[in-house]
């Protein structure tokens, strides 16, 4: 039966191409977040069960100006009053990609995850803003939670 589907084999892995041999390497999708919750990728936001829910609920907290996103994912949320003193702006969305986890290297983090975002406006297509990377700290609360510690540009956070 191995036989039958040895022709088909080296034309298979041809059409799926170098990463296919090679291992997949390449980020993960754009993931949105905007003021519509149907329009926004994430089913978890305010949710924190994991690190990239934390950080989708933070991403979500700024995307919405809504401050009570902040408070479940960030002690130090209040940091945050002037930023939400206007209205979100409307006709933007929020495009994001995992790059990639970072391993903890500081006592008292338990994960950190590099993001990818760009802010863009409605109807516009992802990629037409630019892109800035964000490296996310994240610690593990006693509850099973996770928190948001710190974030920025990787340059300054590693």
């Amino acid at each position: 039966m191995f036989r039958r589907f040895l022709p088909v084999l080296p034309l298979t892995l041809l059409t799926l191409g170098p990463a296919a041999m090679a291992g997949d390497d390449r980020p993960e999708p754009w993931r949105l977040i905007s003021q519509d919750i149907a329009a926004t990728t994430s089913q978890c936001i305010g949710r924190p069960e994991t690190p990239l829910c934390a950080v989708e609920t933070l991403l979500a907290c700024f995307q919405r100006a809504n401050q009570a996103l902040c408070r479940m994912v960030d002690d130090d949320e209040d940091q945050y009053a002037e930023v939400f003193s206007d209205p979100p702006e409307s006709g933007k969305y929020l495009a994001y990609r995992i790059v990639g986890p970072r391993p903890p290297t500081e006592r008292g983090l338990d994960a950190k995850l590099l993001v990818e975002q760009q802010e863009v406006a409605t109807g516009k297509p992802v990629g037409s803003a630019p892109v800035q990377t964000s490296l996310f700290k994240l610690r593990r609360q006693a509850d099973g939670s996770w928190k948001v510690t710190g974030w920025g540009d990787p340059s300054d956070m590693e």
